[in-house]
This record gives C-alpha cells, sequence and structure tokens, in this order.
C-alpha cells in the first residue's frame, strides 16, 4: 500500500525501471524531482490506533513532526499525503494536529474512502480549509467510481481503479503490479504529486506571502 502510494507520487522518471511517477524528476536530464519522507503511523500490527482524548499515538506525532520545521527538528513538509481512514469521527488529539499542520502550511491531501456512500469520514472531511479530499474517478472517466465516497465534501477525482495505475510490488521490490485493487487510496497520491510539482514551481524554500497555500492548490487543480 505503502509503496504504490509514494510510487505513484515520486518514482524516478527515465530510469528505464518500472513506473514514472508523477513529481519523480527526470533522471536522463539529471532534473531532481520530489523528496519522499515516510513517517510511521500504524502500530506493531499494523494498525492506525489514533489518540482518543490527551495522549499523542505514531500517527498524531507523525502529522506534528511532518509540519515542523526542519530548524526546530522536523521534517518541513510542503504536502502530506493521507491514505488512511479513521472511521466517522475523529479524536480531539488527532484534529489538534491537523490544526497544526494547517497552521504551518502544509497541503493535507487525504483520500475519501471507499464506501460507496455519502458518509462523512476523517481525515478527509475534516474543517474544509485544512484538507483536500479526494475521490476516484473510473475507467470511463465518469467523476465517481462504483467504489468511491461521494460526500459533498469532495473537492477533487483521481485514479482509483487498479486499471489506471501500477506500483512497486511487495513481494520482491523489482517488479511492478496493480494489486487488482481499487480504492481512493491510490486517487490522493496523484493529487499529492500534481500539489508537489506546482510546489516546486512556485514556493521557495522558506515560508512567505508567495508561497501557494492549501485553497490555492485546491483552486489550481
Amino acid at each position: 500500500h505503502g509503496s504504490v502510494v509514494s510510487g505513484i507520487i515520486g518514482a524516478l522518471r527515465n530510469n528505464s525501471i518500472g513506473i514514472s511517477g508523477i513529481a519523480g524528476g527526470d533522471v536522463a536530464n539529471s532534473i531532481s524531482g520530489v523528496s519522499l519522507i515516510d513517517l510511521k503511523v500504524a502500530n506493531a500490527a499494523g494498525v492506525i490506533v489514533p489518540a482518543t482524548t490527551v495522549s499523542s499515538t505514531d500517527l498524531d506525532n507523525a502529522v506534528v513532526q511532518g509540519a515542523t520545521s526542519i530548524g526546530s527538528g522536523g521534517f518541513g513538509i510542503n504536502i502530506g499525503n493521507h491514505s488512511y481512514n479513521l472511521g466517522i469521527s475523529m479524536p480531539i488529539v488527532y484534529e489538534d494536529a491537523m490544526r497544526y499542520s494547517f497552521r504551518n502550511g502544509v497541503s493535507f491531501v487525504a483520500s475519501s474512502n471507499n464506501g460507496p456512500n455519502a458518509t462523512y469520514s476523517f481525515p478527509a472531511c475534516a474543517k474544509d480549509d485544512w484538507v483536500i479530499q479526494v475521490g476516484s474517478n473510473n475507467t470511463n472517466g465518469l467523476w465517481s467510481s462504483s467504489f468511491s465516497n461521494y460526500n459533498n465534501r469532495v473537492d477533487l477525482v483521481a485514479p482509483g481503479e487498479h486499471d489506471l495505475y501500477m506500483g512497486i510490488a511487495n513481494y520482491n521490490n523489482t517488479s511492478y503490479t496493480n494489486y487488482g485493487n481499487d480504492a481512493t487510496s491510490f486517487s490522493a497520491p496523484h493529487v499529492a504529486g500534481v500539489g508537489s510539482l506546482l510546489a516546486s514551481h512556485i514556493n521557495g524554500n522558506t515560508v512567505n506571502s508567495t508561497n501557494l497555500a492549501t485553497e490555492d492548490f485546491e483552486q489550481l487543480m
């Protein structure tokens, strides 16, 4: 799951290996692509367990650490991809982490979840200013795949059906597959990848008034 998501965003382009990520640069012409940072959000069993009241978990810490500047001990990311679902409610500690991310200028891209229904699922359905919610379009170009949530907070749709994406196989790390899975998890990184291209073209390395904000990315896309 993580390998597919990250590959859609930033797999190296023109290196004669596998797929080309949306923001993967151009190896043949020495053009660097997006820098990818993976942050642990699940426990040892592979389960995401957000904090409920006052304690922090890997998930909450990852959101905060990603949004914290490099000078303050964080990673200073511009865009965060969040291809997971926390259910129909959002713990207050995680909400605080999202608020911190927003205030630090991070564009928070989240998959709408696989319903298909109009249920509000979090973090995708958090405060609209904080998040870009991404549903899936299908191979016929229709705005919503049969499995994609379609609530009225969906901002964008992007490819999420297995005929439209491919990633590195988790069983050998040398071949490529689409896993036969359809999911909005694979729609969100398409938007995160395009956002990365926009950020690399317009934003500087420091926070300033000319940098694109989350609402700018959303409007441009």
